[in-house]
Parts: C-alpha cells; structure tokens; sequence
C-alpha cells in the first residue's frame, strides 16, 4: 500500500514554447492541477509532454498541452498546460524583422558550422 502524493504538481513549469516570431521569447506552460499516483523508491514515474504549436495569441490560462503521468509504465493521471501568462500577436516590424534575420542566422549556422 503506497502513499499517494502529487506527481505532477500544479503551478510547477513542464514546458516552455518558443513564441512564433520572437526567436528569444518563450511562454512557460504549467499545470492546471495535482496529478495524483502511488509514491515510493520501487516505483518508476515518468511524465509525458504533449504540446501544440504556440498560437499567435495566448490569455493567461489558456491549454496548450498536456502532461501525462505513468507509474510503473500505466497512466494514473493527466493535467491541462496552461500557459503562466498571456502574450499578443507579434507586430507587422517584428514579423518582418524575423523574415529577414532568421534565413540570415541560419545561413551564416550552416556556413561556420
């Protein structure tokens, strides 16, 4: 008989998703809730992250993906990503910036590399 705790706990960060045009900016994805499982040494936890593609926009709150957890290799439970806050949609200059120095960084990459 094992001690249930949580697994994955809620507020605590499993993902961080690349903002769409913001080469250095990232959105924190986190849980909406406990994950409950049995917990002791002899058990094996392991977490699965399924995200989706960040969206333009995003509110506070907002499901973008969803941990999993196993025990022992069985599901015992999931929760919502949420994002830890929002964001809004990149500028016309952004997006034009992006266009022109993302093919540049990856050229110059591919040319030193």
């Amino acid at each position: 008989n094992y001690e249930h705790e949580p697994l994955a706990r809620k507020g605590q960060v499993y993902e961080e998703l690349p903002l769409p045009f913001r080469q250095d900016e990232s959105v924190r994805l986190v849980a909406a809730k406990d994950v409950l499982g049995p917990a002791s040494p002899s058990l094996e936890v392991e977490r699965q992250v399924l995200v989706k593609e960040a969206p333009p926009t995003a509110k506070a709150g907002q499901k973008l993906g969803t941990v999993e957890v196993f025990v022992n290799g069985k599901s015992v439970g999931s929760s919502p990503l949420i994002t830890k806050r929002g964001y809004k949609e990149a500028s016309l200059w952004v997006k034009a910036r992006y266009a022109a120095i993302w093919p540049a960084d990856r050229l110059w990459a591919w040319f030193l590399g």
